[in-house]
């Protein structure tokens, strides 16, 4: 059977200078050897020695193996490239860490009825001092209406009361008459006797019985009267001192 001889693939400078991302470089056809001659005896173990080396540097392309050509990435200066380490695989995974768990104190019944009895007396109190602050106001309220209406009553009664309207005076009189409509002329008649006595006094009227008095004042004191009483008598006009009860209705006369 005749040797098949495979001719060596191209080295150096120019089979490196196939881009590596272009198709794979296309296998070298193996060329038969010629057939052996006949050998003299003794020279077929070194025949089997070269043939050997032969077939040990035969390269059969990845393409008749059904195997993809691996080609390694290689960079600017020729050198392969280290392979890309995944972030995945170079980070170490995170670990969540697990939530604590505190135990909660267990509540103790006598402390929880002992704080819920403290908060009822508080509580009481809270509402015990509100119902005094609140009858205390009530209680000022009343007090002041009182006292208000009071006021009022008092002013009332001095309004109506004739004893207040009419206290007790002092008069001196000096006429009288029956007819009312001649008052007011009878003491004009007794003024004009006696006008410088009388300046400054007013005639007032009081009913008596069947008659009214005419009177002149009011004066102070007695004391004073009875001296008017001597002044007028000097110019023949009689009078006398008079009292008036309190609540007695005494009126002014309107003329002069």
């Amino acid at each position: 059977m005749p040797a098949l001889v495979a001719t060596p693939q191209a080295e150096g400078p120019a089979a490196s200078s196939q881009p590596l991302s272009g198709p794979p470089a296309q296998p070298v056809a193996a060329t038969p050897a010629p057939e052996p001659q006949p050998q003299p005896p003794g020279a077929g173990r070194g025949e089997d020695s070269i043939l050997a080396k032969i077939i040990a540097n035969i390269t059969v392309p990845g393409s008749e193996l059904d195997v993809d050509p691996v080609q390694a990435a290689r960079g600017a200066d020729g050198a392969p490239e280290a392979a890309p380490v995944k972030l995945a695989e170079a980070a170490p995974a995170r670990v969540e860490p697990k939530p604590v768990t505190v135990a909660r104190p267990v509540p103790d019944a006598a402390a929880i009825q002992a704080k819920a009895l403290v908060d009822q007396k508080a509580a009481d109190k809270k509402a015990n001092d509100k119902a005094l602050a609140d009858k205390k106001l009530a209680d000022k309220k009343l007090a002041d209406k009182k006292l208000a209406d009071a006021k009022k009553a008092e002013e009332l009664k001095k309004k109506n009361d004739p004893k207040l309207l009419e206290p007790s005076r002092i008069w001196v009189q000096v006429a009288g008459g029956a007819n009312e409509a001649n008052l007011a002329r009878e003491w004009a008649r007794v003024r004009d006797k006696a006008p410088a006595a009388f300046k400054g006094k007013s005639g007032w009227t009081t009913p008596l019985r069947l008659t009214n008095r005419v009177l002149a004042g009011p004066f102070r004191t007695n004391e004073e009267a009875r001296a008017f009483v001597n002044l007028i008598a000097k110019s023949d006009i009689s009078g006398f001192t008079f009292t008036s009860e309190a609540g007695q209705k005494v009126t002014r006369l309107g003329g002069k």
